[in-house]
């Protein structure tokens, strides 16, 4: 990386995302004890996941860590509170550990190949507010401990294969947004539903899986990247005010799909109206040149 992490033991906050970072995290990354803040999403990185006791917020997302998330390693980060490794290639069952981080408000550990059931030892995290296990390889029955944490606003377990019946104790009563399709769930529908009185009946559940897969074509390859191959192939004619047009339909999308992961469901846009401004024909200005925009500096579109 260029760093020499055991000079920087003062260190406590550093944001390497959307690079093209391809190795492992050195392990020097480990000797920056006052770390509290690191996020390392979208790069190429494999490898062991870092050590670091002192963590608050880790974002590892978008990577392609591989294999078991040890519990050996998750029994350090005691002081997590934001824990995001989803887009990985992390297999195996969920550790049990993951009930020990007891400060934990999010964890989001969607579209890995996580196999197992879902631990009752996350019904020991009554901080937690957000909990996203979609799209992995969860089995058996959906854990009753989840009841215990009444903090939990955002639930979805979609696309697993859970069966069983859907579990609903007055412990949920604060959610907001719950998401249990493309399961094998089986049963009525639990009488107690209705005690669920912050959950939203809304039409706006695609948009959160559209944004999803805008976000990770349009990031599969840098979008310099992209820009510069299509120009490439392109013909000596087709340059000028096509070029143009493409930097602003890259930003266009990119802008509607960080509209449509909002974990508030309710600020997300319909698809009607996501679909008018893709087939719209006027396009919006770029907020600053193409060459030194950035994920971070794009706004989500309002509706």
């Amino acid at each position: 990386m260029g760093l020499v992490f055991s000079q920087t033991s003062e260190l406590q906050y550093l944001d390497l995302s959307d690079n093209f970072l391809n190795s492992s995290i050195h392990y020097e990354l480990g000797l920056c004890t006052n770390l509290t803040y690191l996020s390392l999403s979208y790069n190429k990185l494999n490898g062991e996941l870092p050590n670091l006791k002192n963590l608050v917020r880790l974002f590892l997302a978008n990577n392609i860590f591989i294999g078991q998330i040890l519990p050996s390693l998750v029994s350090n980060w005691i002081e997590l509170v934001s824990l995001y490794l989803q887009n990985n290639e992390f297999r195996e069952y969920l550790a049990n550990g993951m009930g020990d981080l007891i400060s934990l408000s999010t964890l989001n550990l969607s579209r890995n190949h996580l196999t197992g059931k879902i631990p009752q030892s996350l019904g020991k995290l009554t901080q937690l507010q957000e909990l996203d296990l979609s799209y992995n390889h969860m089995v058996g029955e959906i854990t009753q401990s989840l009841g215990n944490s009444f903090q939990l606003q955002f639930l979805d377990l979609s696309a697993n294969n859970s069966t069983g019946v859907i579990p609903l104790s007055k412990g949920l009563i604060g959610l907001v947004y719950m998401d249990l399709s493309s399961n094998s769930l089986s049963g009525a529908i639990p009488s107690k539903l209705p005690m669920l009185t912050r959950l939203e009946v809304t039409d706006k559940c695609d948009v959160y899986s559209f944004g999803v897969v805008a976000l990770e074509v349009m990031m599969g390859r840098h979008s310099s990247d992209m820009l510069e191959s299509e120009l490439l192939e392109s013909s000596t004619s087709m340059k000028g005010n096509a070029d143009l047009l493409l930097k602003d339909a890259m930003v266009l999308v990119m802008s509607i799909a960080l509209a449509c992961i909002r974990t508030r469901l309710g600020l997300c846009p319909t698809m009607h109206f996501v679909s008018q401004n893709l087939l719209a024909q006027s396009l919006p200005c770029l907020p600053e040149p193409f060459g030194v925009l950035t994920i971070n500096k794009l706004s989500p579109l309002q509706n």
